[in-house]
């Protein structure tokens, strides 16, 4: 992608005028750089790692045991603006596997309305289950 410059505007023909006024290049960097748009994801992502409390709020509270954690996400856009994502969780101590866990599922339906305006419908349902 080349650099916006009014150079390479005047030699693109895109240009419909001599020059550019400072809204214009205004409105070009915000575009550019400062305008948020809805991210955009393809394929699935699998990862695996632990998660232990290095330190506590309060010096006389106990820190947890590690935990196994296990996330697994999965995107794809259906149309140019239309995207659905799915995010799966899985968190368990490592000391009561399967006795004790926290599985969450969310699922992410967007829709580009405008260049300023995104629609999200989000779904989330989790369980957790105490070690007795």
């Amino acid at each position: 992608m080349l650099p916006v410059t009014r150079k390479n505007m005047t030699e693109s023909g895109l240009l419909q005028e001599d020059g550019l006024s400072a809204i214009g290049v205004l409105r070009i960097e915000e575009i550019l750089e400062r305008e948020e748009i809805a991210d955009r994801f393809y394929g699935w992502d699998v990862a695996l790692g632990s998660k232990f409390d290095i330190t506590t709020p309060y010096t006389d509270q106990e820190r947890s045991i590690a935990h196994l954690d296990v996330t697994a996400s999965y995107a794809r856009p259906i149309a140019w603006r239309w995207q659905i994502s799915e995010r799966l969780s899985i968190n368990t101590p490592f000391d009561s596997i399967g006795q004790a866990f926290s599985l969450s599922l969310s699922s992410d339906i967007s829709y580009e309305l405008s260049n300023r305006i995104d629609l999200r419908l989000r779904h989330l349902f989790r369980l957790d289950k105490l070690e007795i």
